[in-house]
């Protein structure tokens, strides 16, 4: 079926309203709990640390709490599929798979990204405020203060689109598989590549992922090789071919679903 035929903007826009009106609850809930996990962990830091929050640990701190929250959140976008009342109703929807698989993009991409950072920023300010001195602290830039850049939404990307992908072809306990094939695939890549490594070089190559580092031992001396600077962009191009195919596959995987 043809693009234009599967995809109206009108019938988009009532079914996101109406995705909207079913889970504002649930969203609210997940949001107010991230909000208290902010809450938490930044009192912790703030307060138990004797030094100030500084930018590095404010930006790694943005990093892993995102990471988790996205695709903790990523993988119940699709819960409705995996059961069977709700999935008739899901499944009926006079929507094309197109515009049900584009609204959960929506939430789970960059409307998730714009919520959270507002969520972290609008916690950090609240609580520097509180501390004595704090009114002072520097805040980190994602823009001026980050040194990976848009590196660590390309991983966010890869670790919602694996999210993505589970979330649609998964039925029942969506994040456990997930992340249990995630690591297991992982792990079959880490030792694949050792293996791999190791029979072009002629050295005991140490586990590590596909275009990372290679680490060795000669001669009592630790050897690491790493890909110059200039050609991250090879590694950041193929991660970002595998996010789309993922994707892809993603939305192919939800026009399988039958009532």
């Amino acid at each position: 079926m043809a693009l234009t035929s599967s995809f109206s903007y009108n019938r988009f826009g009532r079914l996101f309203i109406k995705h909207t009106a079913d889970h504002y609850k649930t969203y609210f809930m997940s949001w107010a709990v991230l909000i208290g996990v902010l809450l938490l962990g930044g009192i912790l830091f703030i307060y138990a640390l004797p030094d100030e929050m500084n930018v590095s640990f404010q930006i790694t701190l943005y990093v892993m709490v995102m990471l988790a929250a996205g695709t903790i959140f990523t993988s119940t976008l699709f819960a409705d599929y995996g059961e069977k009342k709700k999935s008739v109703s899901a499944l009926t929807l006079p929507a094309s798979h197109f515009e049900k698989y584009l609204v959960a993009w929506v939430y789970s991409f960059p409307l998730f990204l714009i919520i959270y950072t507002a969520s972290f920023y609008g916690v950090l300010i609240f609580l520097l405020r509180l501390k004595p001195g704090g009114e002072h602290a520097r805040i980190f830039s994602i823009i001026a203060d980050n040194p990976a850049g848009f590196k660590i939404y390309i991983v966010y990307g890869l670790l919602q689109a694996v999210s993505f992908y589970g979330a649609i072809h998964f039925n029942k306990l969506h994040f456990i598989k997930t992340a249990f094939a995630f690591f297991i695939t992982i792990a079959l890549m880490m030792i694949s590549n050792k293996y791999l490594l190791g029979l072009m070089t002629g050295q005991k190559v140490r586990p590590n992922v596909p275009f990372g580092e290679m680490r060795f031992t000669e001669q009592m001396h630790n050897i690491v090789i790493r890909t110059p600077p200039h050609y991250d962009w090879i590694t950041q191009y193929t991660v970002i071919t595998f996010i789309l195919i993922l994707w892809v596959a993603a939305y192919f995987r939800l026009t399988e679903k039958q009532v």
